[in-house]
């Protein structure tokens, strides 16, 4: 609609900063708002004089919902750079897909399945949602809810552990780490291991922030949540628990101090309140000229002298052992906790050499006394080729003649089968008549020796024998013993450090499995005395250990 002039008529450019009925309608003429104090005039600014235009022009990053902005503001602003300008208007599109429920169907309040953004904050907190959408890929729609939100906490909460377990036992031994630097020469094989991780995670998350990518920051951290907390922790946990604050208890404290500091800066653009409350207990508590924000500090610098490639394989290959270890105990249902004898390790071609150290840790991590074989084809000895005949392909390919085939087929040895899949054919004359299979015609599967529990993937693999002595039984009842006694400790609400007295009653078994291990049960159970009579003390219990029946008493005692 034009207006026009009452008096000659004309149509006006403007509205009139006075006498104007639109100004009763409540608005606002243009000559009578403010102009922002950094913006020109078109007299003096865009397109006569540039240059404060030029400081701002592309945008270095902008991200808005592709499907809902395409046809609008991102087609309006490339539209108008490229008349005006023939460039494009921004460095970095982020463009993402929609937000749906767990089922992945349109949000509606009318449908009831609309979740409110202050509610869910309440429910699973900012934190777990910021790392939720920073995990997702952003060209597919995200499917929230409250149970994928109980698994990024899962997550989470692995880092928390860890926190908790420093804060634990560093407030137990008095630590603190201001002031102190770690030194090289204490350094163990797992410490430089892990520093190399830590600055290769560094390294690889500043890259992925510069290139505006959220989901491999994530993922590269999630990884190393898992590095830091079931490996580098739990292989260090003695180093935590033993009564002497020497010289290497210090360093697990200071290379773990050093790993928490570092990745909460790391992630702290993505979660800013838990790593807030970090920081304020690991750090400002302790050091009076740190920044009194973490959201203040400095991305920290990867240190390419920590670095270690080779180090980090060698590690990665040795768990990737342990966790196919675990897996064939687990095909057969035996626990971590009952010993195994001997084991085989098939390596691949590109494998690193495993050090006797490396060695001795698979050992210790699946709880096996020795590695029998450790080659490119050590599996070999262990699995056997079975070959049975597929009916549905012979059946119709040889009709009457079938029972000589199927004959054949099962007369055939290891060689035989090695041969056909290899060549992939065989061929063998029968009272006068040809025959000949292919690997269609025939199903091969490896199977494992009688007593062997095998796990694979690709090229490694380990095969496990599964026989038990009557040593290795009475060790396995132990253990299985003193995992039934931490968790009496644990919810009697008995500290870390208290020494206790047991007093036992079982069956004979059990009786000399524990007569034959009992250095080993005081050990691990901080038992100053292990008895066998009536159980009677702060906590008695009766248990079943694997199977066998054992009445259970701790007592406390007085630290001397």
């Amino acid at each position: 609609m034009k207006i026009k002039c009452e008096k000659c008529g004309n149509p006006i450019s403007r509205i009139p900063d006075v006498g104007n009925p639109w100004l009763d309608a409540g608005i606002v003429p243009f000559s009578t708002m403010r102009p922002p104090d950094d913006m020109h005039t078109i007299a003096n600014g865009y397109p006569h004089d540039k240059s404060y235009w030029q400081e701002w022009f592309p945008a270095d990053f902008i991200s808005e919902s592709l499907p809902g902005q395409f046809r609008n503001w991102f087609y309006a602003i490339l539209t108008m750079s490229t008349v005006l300008e023939n460039r494009p208007p921004f460095k970095v599109l982020q463009g993402y897909a929609s937000l749906r429920d767990e089922r992945g169907e349109e949000m509606h309040k009318s449908k009831g399945n609309a979740i409110w953004s202050d509610e869910a904050a309440e429910k699973v907190g900012a934190d777990v949602m910021r790392w939720m959408f920073a995990k997702h890929n952003p060209i597919q729609n995200l499917n929230f809810g409250y149970g994928a939100a109980k698994e990024i906490k899962r997550v989470l909460l692995t880092l928390w552990n860890v926190y908790s377990f420093f804060v634990t036992y560093a407030n137990i031994d008095d630590f603190n780490p201001a002031g102190k630097t770690i030194q090289e020469g204490n350094l163990t094989k797992l410490d430089r291991w892990v520093l190399a991780r830590l600055n290769s995670l560094i390294a690889q998350c500043d890259a992925a922030y510069e290139d505006v990518n959220l989901i491999n920051v994530v993922q590269f951290v999630e990884r190393f949540f898992d590095d830091l907390s079931n490996w580098y922790v739990r292989r260090s946990r003695r180093r935590f628990w033993k009564s002497e604050n020497d010289a290497d208890k210090e360093t697990a404290y200071l290379i773990l101090y050093e790993c928490l500091v570092k990745i909460i800066k790391v992630i702290a653009p993505i979660m800013p309140f838990w790593t807030e409350e970090m920081y304020q207990n690991l750090i400002v508590s302790v050091e009076q000229d740190a920044p009194h924000s973490i959201h203040l500090c400095a991305f920290p610098d990867a240190d390419d002298g920590r670095m270690d490639r080779a180090l980090e394989d060698e590690i990665a290959l040795t768990r990737s052992i342990v966790s196919l270890g675990r897996a064939a105990r687990n095909k057969v249902n035996i626990k971590i906790r009952q010993p195994l004898g001997t084991m085989v390790i098939n390596l691949a071609k590109d494998s690193p050499e495993l050090s006797e150290d490396d060695r001795a840790i698979i050992l210790e991590e699946l709880n096996i006394k020795k590695i029998s074989t450790i080659s490119l084809n050590a599996l070999d000895e262990i699995l056997t080729y079975r070959i049975t005949p597929n009916f549905s392909q012979l059946g119709p390919k040889y009709g009457k003649s079938l029972d000589t085939v199927v004959g054949w087929i099962k007369k055939m040895n290891q060689n035989d089968i090695e041969k056909l899949i290899t060549t992939g054919r065989m061929k063998k004359e029968i009272n006068g008549i040809n025959f000949e299979i292919t690997n269609d015609d025939v199903e091969i599967q490896r199977i494992e020796r009688e007593n062997f529990t095998v796990a694979s993937e690709e090229q490694l693999g380990v095969a496990i024998d599964i026989t038990l002595s009557e040593d290795l039984e009475c060790e396995g009842l132990v253990r299985e013993l003193i995992h039934k006694i931490q968790l009496m400790r644990k919810e009697a609400d008995f500290q870390l450090v208290d020494r206790i007295r047991i007093v036992f009653a079982t069956e004979s078994k059990l009786q000399q499995a524990i007569i034959k291990n009992l250095d080993y049960l005081k050990s691990e159970t901080l038992a100053s005395e292990v008895v066998e009579g009536t159980p009677s003390g702060e906590v008695v219990k009766d248990l079943n250990i694997n199977g066998i029946p054992a009445s259970i008493s701790l007592q406390r005692l007085a630290i001397s």
